[in-house]
């Protein structure tokens, strides 16, 4: 089956779709409770996409492969992981997308 995001009030009221792609995951709220970052695609092709909270359309926020993002607590920064020469490495992109700004190696 599918794995999709939802929304749903503390009370377990107003249950709400955000996501209906094939394989989206690792959901993180933005620091002003406003959108969702999360990944779509979990085996292969993994990229970060943003959703508002309230639902819409999803917008894909990377366009090379990037995992697990994380928003800042700022909320204007995203950091990801990302497999770069068979090696991993952190990822730090704007919470708008675009190129990368910084990457690091992880130690061994």
């Amino acid at each position: 089956g599918k794995s999709n995001l939802w929304r749903i009030n503390l009370d377990g009221k107003n249950l709400t779709q955000l996501t209906n792609g094939e394989a989206d995951a690792y959901p993180n709220c933005t620091n002003d409770s406003q959108s969702v970052v999360f990944q779509r695609g979990i085996l292969s092709q993994p990229h970060l996409w943003r959703v508002p909270i309230k639902g819409g359309e999803p917008r894909q926020i990377t366009d090379f492969r990037a995992k697990w993002g994380a928003v800042s607590t700022d909320g204007n920064r995203i950091s990801f992981f990302q497999m770069v020469d068979n090696r991993w490495k952190i990822g730090i992109i704007s919470s708008n997308g675009g190129d990368i700004l910084q990457r690091m190696d992880i130690p061994e």
